[in-house]
């Protein structure tokens, strides 16, 4: 690769001193003589001769300018391998906890929602569609009875929804969840082992009715056994009258969205192949400007996550035992946001960066807003083909999971509001800054074909969040929009605007579907 130039403009000459004087002349001590000075030399003048290799200029009244060549700085592989070994832990420490999910915690509360989601359908408040809730009703209970009979024999949770699921499908209870119920020495399990098992007694239904539990396939399961005992039950506490309603409010927006989305789509393919659309690119970035970009990458990992474990342990101290823990967080990510932006001056390398620098153009603001919405619109249909890919993935793969899904079924207003900064302001900033202000310019500097370079750093993207390979084709799919965004742009703003979008439309749906 071409080194760089630097530009070296010869000093413009200074009037002759007088006669009989020596001394400094010229506007900045450019020439020290007696000699009267000589007149600028015209480029094509047979006195000049242009040096082979070097491109010069000449400017009316001023000698000519000169470009020197700079060779590029040398190698320095070290960020890419840290880089290389952070990104591989992490990533073997995501699939290794999405493929141990605690049976009883996780993997259950993904259920017991599911059943739940399930039951609250009610097809008779709107006839109209009543048919087609029916049949969302009743698949949404056959999967959730598939998945609880293949974790009955490991969870008593499971096997206690396995036997819900399929009475309310009219079916038998596996015989695999009776087996497991019926070997458990806890009253629930027992009692619930012989209503489902053979035919239930007043006393057994009158046990179960008394147990005082937590979980909505037991409550539903009181209510099963005393419906088919004869007595009257108000199943209206199971029915979310409301529930379709959302549903297909959610429905029709993502409908539009997609709509709009090919039509935005359509457009940017349009422009960019008419040439009205023209990526800028980064400019000119050497190899070595890669390896100080990746450096800096790992760094802010480092940071990152480094100042979390530290905050994580701080938070167990005695002095923080009143404070939420999802406020904690946000001050912590507060935190290592400050830090990673203020490393960006640390000289790497032989080379300090800015903020500045890292984000790009910022002006005109609001059109580079824009510019983020819209393309968020053109990735809304790339998203729903990699929501049809995981609809055949999750067949043969784990439901995915997060953190913070526990945190957002027992979140109460103030605890939204955080879980909404976490989600919708610092996930995006770090994460953009990071993987698409450092990251895919390093990329860039070794691979030739952009397009190889926003796919790579949207598969990286992916693989490190904890929600597991299930999420990984729409994670992906983000990453590698939010590079396409920075490359086309120049500015990290539309990135940054595309995530922060993404994140909030995500988080108004589990909001609204509760």
């Amino acid at each position: 690769m071409a080194g760089r130039t630097l530009m070296v403009r010869p000093l413009t000459p200074g009037p002759s001193p007088p006669e009989g004087r020596g001394g400094v002349t010229g506007t900045m001590g450019a020439r020290m003589t007696d000699e009267p000075t000589p007149p600028p030399i015209e480029d094509g003048s047979p006195e000049w001769r242009k040096p082979p290799g070097i491109e010069q200029t000449a400017v009316e009244g001023v000698y000519p300018r000169t470009e020197v060549p700079i060779p590029p700085r040398p190698r320095n592989p070290i960020g890419w391998l840290v880089s290389g070994a952070m990104i591989l832990f992490l990533v073997f420490g995501a699939v290794a906890g999405y493929v141990d999910q605690p049976a009883e915690e996780t993997a259950q509360t993904a259920l017991q929602n599911s059943l739940k989601f399930s039951v609250s359908l009610d097809p008779s408040g709107t006839p109209a569609l009543k048919k087609a809730i029916v049949q969302m009703r009743n698949d949404g209970l056959k999967d959730v009875l598939e998945k609880a009979s293949k974790r009955a024999q490991e969870s008593e949770e499971a096997a206690r929804i396995a036997v819900v699921a399929a009475r309310e499908l009219n079916e038998d209870a596996p015989q695999e969840a009776i087996e497991k119920l019926s070997a458990s020495y806890d009253e629930l399990s027992q009692v619930m082992s012989r209503i489902y098992g053979g035919e239930q007694s007043a006393e057994d239904v009158d046990a179960l009715v008394a147990i005082e539990s937590n979980e909505f396939a037991v409550e539903l399961a009181k209510t099963q056994a005393q419906e088919k005992m004869g007595r009257e039950v108000d199943r209206s506490q199971f029915v979310d009258k409301g529930l379709v309603l959302r549903f297909g409010l959610v429905m029709l927006g993502g409908l539009g969205a997609i709509v709009g989305g090919v039509i935005c789509l359509i457009a940017f393919v349009a422009h960019s192949s008419g040439g009205k659309i023209v990526p800028v690119g980064f400019g000119e970035l050497h190899k070595s400007d890669g390896d100080r970009h990746i450096a800096r990458f790992a760094l802010c990992l480092f940071v990152f996550f480094g100042v979390g474990l530290a905050g994580k342990s701080l938070y167990e101290l005695p002095a923080f035992a009143g404070v939420s823990e999802l406020w904690f967080q946000v001050a912590v990510q507060a935190v290592a946001l400050v830090v990673v932006v203020a490393l960006l001056r640390l000289p790497m390398l032989d080379r300090s960066d800015s903020l500045n620098g890292i984000v790009g153009e910022k002006r005109p603001f609001w059109k580079l807003v824009r510019t983020g919405v819209f393309g968020y619109l053109c990735t809304v249909p790339l998203l729903f083909v990699a929501v049809l890919v995981m609809t055949q993935l999750i067949k043969f793969l784990p439901d995915p999971t997060h953190p913070i899904n526990e945190d957002i079924a027992v979140a109460t207003s103030l605890d939204w509001l955080a879980i909404a900064l976490l989600a919708t302001l610092f996930a995006p900033l770090f994460e953009e800054l990071s993987f698409r202000g450092l990251m895919f310019p390093a990329l860039m500097t070794q691979i030739r074909k952009p397009w190889v370079a926003m796919l790579l750093c949207g598969l990286v993207f992916a693989a490190i969040h904890p929600q597991g390979p299930l999420m990984w084709p729409a994670l992906a799919t983000t990453g590698a929009a939010a590079a396409a965004l920075r490359y086309y742009t120049g500015s990290l703003v539309p990135s940054i605007v595309l995530h922060m979008v993404h994140n909030a439309l995500i988080l108004a749906v589990t909001s609204v579907m509760g």
